[in-house]
């Protein structure tokens, strides 16, 4: 069980900087490397392997230097250590004393890979209480989130990991994102299996963001906490920049109080979700408005700026 991208909680450090391995300092090979460079930016921001089969990524490709701010060589520590990330295609779990460390090792660098936040349970005495492996293989989801509800998730990666007939077997589902989402993967090494449950994940969560075009929906904030023009000021900023997000309008302010009207593309949903997985804005509630649609509401975060309802 996993809390994937959970509110406010955990956060993807140093998105946008990568270490890649090359095999000298001359033109070509930096250029190989600023291209691997760009490739797994691309992934880790957009959470999905298959951008770079998108339209136009051939192109940024050809010229990576373009997207490279600085860089730096660094020698390489324990060189010839490939497979230290935990190929094991022929360890048996249960001889595996360290097998539950490497696979929380393998899920992390697999998020790392894709920028998803990840955390951890703490499989403490609480958790073995309320969750047993038998409710995550038996698909008793209602107990699995009320096990995981002291983690505040916004999504739920829950899986579990098996050797059959030689191979490496997964079953992953995803909770949290409307209707629950499963997939399984077979593999010869275990660790292709981790992978393939983080990447399942990404891909459906930036799915279940990105959404279809849609028509545009107005949709009334009503931010508190707004105290001073500079919080005033990155509320208006922090709803321009959200996904989907067309325009942003000011109806009123008032002394601890900013109602912004917003036109979305798409469904008001994926709004909520956006500002649900940020830590600007917390929402309090959401009522229905016979003047403008839905009235979404929050106040201040932990950075200062508001709550909405």
């Amino acid at each position: 069980m996993l809390a994937a991208s959970p509110a406010g909680a955990v956060a993807v450090d140093d998105l946008y900087s990568v270490r890649v391995e090359v095999v000298g300092k001359g033109e070509q090979a930096r250029r190989d490397g600023f291209q691997e460079g760009l490739q797994r930016v691309l992934v880790r921001v957009t959470g999905r392997d298959r951008v770079l089969d998108d339209d136009g990524v051939e192109a940024l490709l050809d010229e990576p230097a373009h997207f490279v701010q600085q860089y730096r060589y660094r020698p390489i520590d324990g060189a010839g250590e490939a497979g230290a990330d935990g190929d094991d295609s022929d360890a048996d779990a249960a001889n595996d004393p360290d097998g539950n460390s490497r696979v929380q090792d393998q899920l992390a660098a697999a998020a790392q890979r894709r920028g998803l936040p990840l955390l951890l349970p703490l499989m403490d005495a609480d958790d073995r209480q309320s969750l047993d492996f038998r409710d995550i293989k038996g698909g008793f989801f209602d107990t699995v989130r009320a096990a995981s509800a002291r983690y505040r998730a916004e999504n739920l990666l829950v899986g579990y990991i098996e050797r059959r007939d030689g191979q490496w077997s997964g079953q992953w589902h995803l909770l949290g994102i409307g209707e629950r989402r499963t997939w399984r993967e077979r593999a010869g090494w275990r660790s292709a299996v981790v992978d393939a449950g983080v990447a399942g994940s990404t891909e459906r969560i930036a799915a279940a963001f990105a959404g279809g075009a849609g028509a545009i929906q107005r949709v009334r904030l009503r931010i508190r906490g707004v105290a001073d023009l500079g919080a005033y000021a990155a509320v208006g900023d922090y709803l321009q920049g959200l996904a989907r997000v067309q325009s942003v309008a000011v109806e009123r302010v008032g002394p601890v109080e900013a109602v912004f009207r917003v036109n979305v593309q798409g469904q008001i949903a994926q709004l909520e979700r956006a500002i649900r997985l940020g830590d600007t804005l917390r929402s309090v509630q959401r009522e229905r408005d016979s003047g403008a649609g839905v009235v979404a509401g929050a106040e201040a975060g932990d950075q200062g700026a508001g709550d909405v309802s």
